[in-house]
């Protein structure tokens, strides 16, 4: 995988993180759409760029 796969990935993983566990914990808020919308997304560039590689 290329580095910018690695960091779509990572940054996915963090915004989803952040959305259904920090923001429910620390500031009493369910997880909103949005940030699920972007983790989705920008797995889904990540799959389409690995996927062009092939």
């Amino acid at each position: 995988m290329k580095i910018t796969n690695i960091s779509l990935v990572t940054l996915a993983v963090i915004i989803t993180v952040l959305n259904h566990f920090v923001s429910p914990i620390f500031f009493d808020e369910g997880p909103d759409s949005s940030g699920t919308g972007l983790s989705i997304l920008l797995l889904a560039i990540a799959l389409l760029n690995h996927l062009r590689e092939k």
